[in-house]
């Protein structure tokens, strides 16, 4: 059994472990991480030949998506450091959730709801959002409330040159943005964040809808996932036109 981050697992080695867990609108985060080795592993066996992995994306610190044997995913989070949950299927959720209470609490589990987006999104204007230049990142990095909507500066960075990041903006304000940071060869994960003050406006749809606009200009299925709990960003993918097609189940800590 091994622990690393990415930076000591190699291409091919990550390449592999894609390959086992498979590109599907529930995996883009791993499959994301793997390919781009931004984020951590943990794996029991070796990358040809798996036989539990952690992936923790740098998008979701602290919550590795598990893939492989329930009994391998449990050794392995007595390893992991720094998680809170564990987001996995559901067979595999019900075969751990015994023993995953008995040594780290009983808590609520949380239901992934995973969308897709097939065919064109809408076209959703909006006078405060436009794409957000290369060159603007580090003047609203450098503020810290702009910095809790956006994630890490080379994601950010990747994500403004390829035209997925549309960002909410009045003046010198950041206030929101919609994205895709995570892509596979097929899918993309698109999401949105937006300061408290300015939801129930609608700007959190038309970033999306951008995004999801410039997904599909580049041949990609827009990716959607959210709590079932979470009932404002599910009326966003409803609105955008996106389908469930299936979910998965987080085991938080309680302890």
């Amino acid at each position: 059994m091994d622990d690393a981050s990415m930076k000591r697992v190699n291409t091919a080695q990550r390449r592999a472990l894609s390959e086992w867990v498979g590109e599907r609108p529930d995996t883009v985060l791993a499959i994301h991480a793997l390919a781009s080795g931004a984020g951590r592993i943990w794996l029991e066996g070796t990358p040809d030949t798996p036989h539990a992995v952690l992936v923790e994306s740098a998008l979701v610190p602290a919550e590795p998506q598990g893939f492989g044997d329930p009994d391998g995913l449990l050794e392995l989070l007595e390893h992991a450091d720094s998680w809170q949950c564990i987001e996995v299927d559901g067979e595999t959720a019900a075969s751990m959730r015994e023993r995953f209470a008995q040594r780290w609490g009983d808590a609520p589990e949380v239901v992934d709801v995973i969308h897709v987006l097939d065919g064109v999104p809408p076209e959703i204007a909006h006078p405060l959002v436009r794409p957000l230049r290369p060159s603007e990142i580090r003047e609203f990095e450098a503020n810290a409330a702009h910095r809790q909507l956006l994630p890490a500066g080379d994601l950010v960075e990747a994500a403004a040159a390829a035209g997925r990041l549309h960002a909410v903006i009045s003046g010198d304000r950041l206030l929101g943005q919609g994205s895709s940071f995570a892509s596979g060869e097929r899918y993309a994960d698109v999401g949105v964040a937006v300061d408290p003050a300015y939801r129930r406006q609608r700007i959190a749809t038309a970033a999306a809808a951008q995004t999801c606009r410039q997904l599909v200009t580049e041949v990609l299925v827009p990716v959607w996932g959210a709590g079932s709990h979470n009932t404002a960003s599910l009326r966003i993918a409803a609105r955008l036109g996106f389908q469930e097609v299936s979910r998965l189940t987080y085991l938080v800590r309680g302890r």
